[in-house]
């Protein structure tokens, strides 16, 4: 008996490169807040439309920029819903300027990241 139940255990290890759809070339498609926009203080939506076969986003926000970020307002990851090709997700920021980018990725391969401005303002202006 053990000498056929060993090999059936054994069996997943031996095939453990998961076949996962490359998704190295695509990219998400942001529907909002769309790159160089202005928006009031408060809380901002942003919202892209998913790239199929990703399993996340790694999504961060800084200011003023990647290049000299003097604050990091967001460095996470959003996991996909199979649900849904919209993704979202919510942040209260304060006046400035941002450079927000996301990244799709699954289990073997990451997408090509896009980046885009976003210039907050004071609620009054």
């Amino acid at each position: 008996m053990n000498r056929i139940l060993l090999p059936l255990m054994l069996l997943p290890l031996a095939g453990c490169e998961i076949l996962e759809e490359d998704i190295t070339n695509r990219q998400i498609e942001i529907t909002a807040p769309t790159d160089g926009a202005r928006v009031a203080a408060g809380d901002v939506c942003f919202a892209w439309r998913g790239v199929e076969h990703a399993l996340g986003y790694e999504f961060t926000i800084v200011s003023p920029s990647f290049e000299h970020a003097e604050r990091i307002a967001a460095d996470t990851v959003i996991y996909a819903d199979s649900m849904s090709r919209n993704v979202r997700c919510t942040l209260s920021l304060d006046r400035g300027e941002y450079r927000w980018r996301v990244v799709p990725f699954n289990s073997a391969y990451t997408g090509t990241p896009i980046t885009a401005t976003l210039h907050v303002t004071d609620p009054n202006e």
